[in-house]
């Protein structure tokens, strides 16, 4: 995909990422490399980290399900911007409790993160279990997302790492 972008003059108006979905195993980690087209190509590297105690999960802290994979990828990819592309719980009790506190590690443990967006939805799995991670419907996880967002960390301040894209015209100013 790249090269056709590239060929046609897309690439400046393209950001390139790529998501890891879940939280892997070294091993499967190591095979997964084989599908990384390289630093040169790549802008982001994205992760889907939820605690989906809806299917029976244990309930985990953001910071136990993630530090392995935060520290893969700042070995591997140390230049590189972090993003959460899905981050959730399952609703119900405690699901408050994980979203401040899921927050306030992404901005005092991991600061390589510069981007995070809250998984809102519901997966329908097998044996009729279901998995609902919006925060949404619970007025203790609305109240926890405002206060969150009351930060300016997590309000969309201007990165200084984008600047390069601006200056080789990737991206509108």
């Amino acid at each position: 995909m790249y090269n056709i972008f590239e060929k046609e003059g897309a690439n400046k108006h393209t950001v390139w990422a790529i998501n890891y979905l879940g939280t892997y195993s070294p091993a499967a980690r190591k095979r997964l490399e084989g599908f990384y087209p390289g630093d040169d190509v790549v802008d982001w590297i994205g992760f889907t980290v939820q605690n989906r105690t809806g299917l029976g999960h244990l309930p985990s802290s953001f910071r136990w399900l993630f530090r392995s994979d935060y520290n893969w990828a700042r070995r591997n990819h140390p230049t590189k911007p972090l993003a959460l592309f899905e981050v959730g719980r399952s609703r119900g009790y405690g699901q408050a409790k994980w979203i401040k506190k899921t927050y306030k590690d992404i901005k005092e443990k991991f600061p390589a993160i510069k981007l995070a967006q809250w998984w809102e939805g519901v997966l329908y799995c097998c044996n009729g279990l279901t998995d609902d991670q919006t925060f949404s419907s619970s007025q203790k996880s609305i109240e926890a997302m405002r206060e969150v967002h009351k930060d300016p960390y997590f309000i969309g301040a201007p990165l200084s790492f984008l600047k390069k894209y601006r200056r080789a015209g990737r991206l509108e100013t």
